[in-house]
């Protein structure tokens, strides 16, 4: 493919930049890049890729994976110079550009030497004033905010975890961050480089969440694509399959997921054969598993296959020490959202420390952003915090409130269900949005629960689970 541009624009570029075919052979390599070699322009017009990574001048070559994925791609190369035995680092990605047809055209590859890029990193933090650590050991703490030992330790267990390929299962209340945790696994694994696929089990009815799991052939049913989908375990390839709300799944889906999982197999609706697939799966849940495997809504081999690898979340209560950390980030992503400026006095801090949070760290996100919506603070500081915020109770104890009336004969399981469900109406005035909100659940999710446990919300707001008052007179 002919390619022509204007020269002087990329030599103005503080990246090294090389334009190769699709055959490895250089077309363009800009002057930052001449800056750091020894050769010339005209010199770079004889060289191919594949001759320079056979001499050992780098060490990796980035552009036979870039052709072979057709994806970019990155990595720290090691250059080495024979004239004077010098060498450097250098961070380097490879883009491949595709034709009209798919097939690769040129591949475009970028080039920062770490040296030059820390010193000028290191002259505009200076200048701007600003610190961030950069360093692999604080990478996660860009992603978890905490600050108690209860999450440090959970944070390195999962970072151990992390480096391995098996099932994991993260269990914990709603709200605790399950899918954040999911994402600090596959951050640090090997994975990293392609995509967490994430699936709320609840969120889809059972045909739905099939289509949408296994994917279909064309014609697989009535009203499928023309051409046929591929499905979320088929997109997870190389990646990560994230399963929330794994004990929502029905019982026929978790057989074919049971045979995803011991084949490494995935089979489209409608397809003749399977597709071999490799990744890796994370499940979540806030129910108990083997409670649910009691009341038979849950295969007991499916929970022997996911639960090689568990996790559980502190509650919010049991890690106090994460409240302040949280509440400073949420306030900041406040300020950016509103371009309010809050801060929080010590007496608002040891008030938010001295809540429950039966939500969670949902529930102190929402909360967070409610105070500074509603702030008439002028000095910028939120020095008290109004009880009434924290719902219908004025105390700042945990909502423990209990069921009117209840005719329900109930596990363990769905006893502590019935209960979170009826604290988030009352935190919620009766709002079933906000309630479901709070549970980390869908609305429609809500509505089922409601009529499972004969839930009836009204307007004072009371809760009754079974029969009203009205209905026993």
């Amino acid at each position: 493919m002919p390619f022509s541009f204007d020269k002087s624009l990329l030599d103005n570029v503080d990246v090294g930049i090389v334009v190769y075919d699709k055959d490895g052979w250089v077309q363009f390599v800009n002057a930052t890049h001449l800056k750091f070699s020894y050769y010339t322009y005209e010199d770079f017009q004889h060289f191919n890729t594949y001759d320079i990574y056979r001499s050992k001048v780098s060490n990796i070559c980035l552009f036979d994976k870039a052709v072979k994925t057709k994806r970019p791609a990155t990595a720290i190369q090691h250059t080495y110079h024979g004239r004077d035995d010098s060498s450097y680092d250098k961070l380097v990605t490879a883009i491949p550009i595709l034709d009209e047809f798919g097939n690769i055209a040129n591949v475009v590859s970028t080039f920062v030497d770490l040296n030059d890029f820390h010193t000028k990193y290191n002259t505009a933090q200076r200048e701007s004033n600003i610190t961030y650590d950069m360093s692999p050991s604080k990478k996660y703490q860009a992603q978890v905010i905490y600050g108690s030992g209860e999450m440090q330790r959970l944070l390195d267990t999962a970072k151990v975890i992390a480096a391995t390929d098996v099932p994991v299962l993260i269990t914990g209340e709603s709200g605790t961050g399950k899918e954040v945790l999911a994402n600090f696994i596959h951050n640090n694994s090997s994975r990293w480089e392609s995509d967490m696929v994430v699936v709320d089990c609840a969120s889809l009815p059972e045909h739905l969440l099939e289509a949408e799991l296994f994917g279909y052939e064309k014609g697989a049913f009535t009203g499928a694509n023309a051409s046929g989908k591929r499905g979320l375990i088929e997109i997870a390839d190389g990646g990560t399959l994230f399963l929330d709300e794994i004990n929502s799944m029905p019982l026929a889906l978790q057989g074919k997921l049971l045979r995803v999982l011991e084949t490494q197999q995935v089979k489209r609706i409608g397809a003749l054969k399977g597709k071999n697939i490799d990744f890796r799966i994370i499940a979540a849940t806030n129910a108990d598993l083997t409670t649910c495997i009691q009341d038979g809504a849950f295969r007991v081999d499916l929970y022997y296959r996911l639960n090689v690898m568990p996790l559980t979340i502190p509650p919010l209560r049991e890690r106090t020490g994460d409240i302040i950390p949280l509440c400073k980030h949420f306030l900041s992503r406040a300020f950016k959202r509103y371009g309010k400026p809050k801060t929080l006095s010590p007496t608002a801090y040891q008030t938010l420390e001295h809540y429950d949070w039966p939500g969670n760290v949902r529930e102190l996100k929402n909360f967070i952003e409610r105070l500074v919506i509603t702030s008439s603070d002028f000095s910028g500081e939120i020095h008290t915090i109004p009880p009434e915020m924290f719902g219908a109770d004025a105390n700042l104890s945990r909502l423990d409130r209990k069921p009117k009336a209840s005719s329900l004969s109930l596990s363990q399981s769905e006893e502590k269900e019935l209960n979170d469900i009826v604290s988030a109406l009352y935190r919620s005035g009766g709002n079933r949005s906000l309630a479901a909100e709070q549970l980390g659940v869908s609305r429609r999710t809500l509505q089922y629960k409601l009529k499972k446990y004969r839930i009836k919300v009204n307007m004072e707001p009371q809760v009754y689970i079974g029969e009203t008052p009205a209905a026993k007179e």
